[in-house]
């Protein structure tokens, strides 16, 4: 089993109340896409956010494709506003 911590910022940390969240894992190899699909299973009013969320692992952002590692800190972060 796989641990990952993910750390909620700006609306998403209002929204659920959580500064962060663990997810378990049976894959060995989970990827982003599948954190992204458990976090959207828990919190579900995110979803339509979802194709706009960052994801950033070590403070790079990644891709859904990339594999995160045993004990990977993730940070989740709603989509950049501005002007």
């Amino acid at each position: 089993m796989m641990r990952i911590l993910v750390r909620y910022h700006g609306l998403l940390r209002e929204k659920t109340g959580l500064s962060n969240d663990t997810f378990e894992f049976q894959s060995a190899a989970p990827t982003v896409s599948d954190l992204l699909k458990s976090f959207m299973e828990r919190h579900p009013l995110f979803e339509r956010l979802a194709p706009s969320l960052h994801v950033a692992v070590s403070d790079e952002i990644v891709r859904s494709g990339h594999v995160l590692r045993q004990d990977d800190v993730v940070d989740l972060m709603p989509p950049y506003g501005g002007g």
